[in-house]
């Protein structure tokens, strides 16, 4: 079946069965290619993608490495690579993943909050603000990721303790997601 379509087609069904839930499916497509096309950033992204769903962040930085070592303005791949470093606390790597997903994607949301997020992370909430401010900002339109960032930021502003505004913003981002 795999031979008679194209790999855009087989890319896009192993994305489609990620977006379901299905992420072994998904794997087990991008596998009967990847070997015939190991530098493909996409294979690679949606491969990565899989394997973070996983909470195999290790392979996955490795994979999404070789997805911007071939398509270095891939966004999405800098922005989940970020995500990858920041699960493994390389947290200055996190920031460079995502300062550069925001170079070749400046009003996309998920790499500012994913930045702000460096800062929870660090212990430095201050140094995020203006990241989950602007990841807010980004996403009025899409209450489930702006609950996701609204969350964040009331993170930021409870170790600041910012009581009222940290849990004011808390309790509407559990009740929006």
């Amino acid at each position: 079946m795999l031979e008679k379509v194209s790999l855009k087609e087989v890319i896009d069904h192993a994305q489609q069965l990620q977006m379901q839930g299905y992420i072994d499916q998904s794997t087990q497509v991008i596998k009967q290619v990847i070997g015939q096309h190991p530098d493909n950033p996409y294979l690679n992204y949606v491969y990565a993608t899989n394997l973070m769903h996983q909470g195999n962040f290790g392979l996955a930085a490795v994979l999404l490495h070789n997805a911007v070592r071939v398509h270095p303005e891939f966004a999405e791949a800098y922005n989940n690579l970020a995500v990858c470093y920041r699960r493994e606390y390389h947290i200055e790597w996190a920031r460079e993943a995502c300062e550069k997903a925001m170079k070749y994607r400046d009003n996309w949301p998920d790499p500012y909050n994913n930045l702000a997020g460096t800062y929870i992370n660090e212990g430095c909430p201050e140094g995020g603000l203006e990241y989950a401010d602007k990841a807010i900002a980004l996403n009025q339109d899409n209450p489930a990721q702006l609950a996701k960032c609204e969350w964040n930021k009331s993170l930021m502003l409870l170790e600041m303790g910012q009581f009222k505004e940290g849990f004011d913003l808390y309790d509407s981002g559990r009740e929006a997601g």
